[in-house]
């Protein structure tokens, strides 16, 4: 399943809904190349490990400002992690830790 908030997609590496049940939520954040990428030699691993894991990714044409990035990640944390995790590696950190001052601020 993919879902697109506003420039990002978000897609999930399990196939059903079904399949998620149980699990905790997981949104990986990627870094530079924002592709998403560098998760998928992960993704055996996580999943074994009990994890729902999602990662997010922009078209290779989309220059949207890092502010929009954030609230996207932040939108979709809100509405799918709850009580999920979230991990962004170099880049991606960056993001995902303003997306959680975002939350915390109350900022909607």
């Amino acid at each position: 399943a993919t879902l697109q908030l506003g420039p990002l997609s978000f897609t999930r590496a399990l196939d059903d809904d079904a399949d998620a049940q149980d699990r905790e939520p997981l949104l990986y954040v990627p870094g530079i190349e924002f592709r998403g990428i560098s998760i998928a030699a992960q993704l055996p691993a996580l999943i074994e490990g009990g994890y729902d894991p999602w990662f997010c990714w922009v078209d290779g044409t989309d220059r949207s400002p890092f502010d929009e990035v954030v609230g996207a990640v932040a939108e979709f944390s809100r509405a799918k992690l709850q009580n999920g995790v979230l991990v962004g590696e170099s880049l991606g950190g960056l993001v995902a830790a303003a997306a959680i001052m975002e939350l915390s601020d109350g900022n909607e």
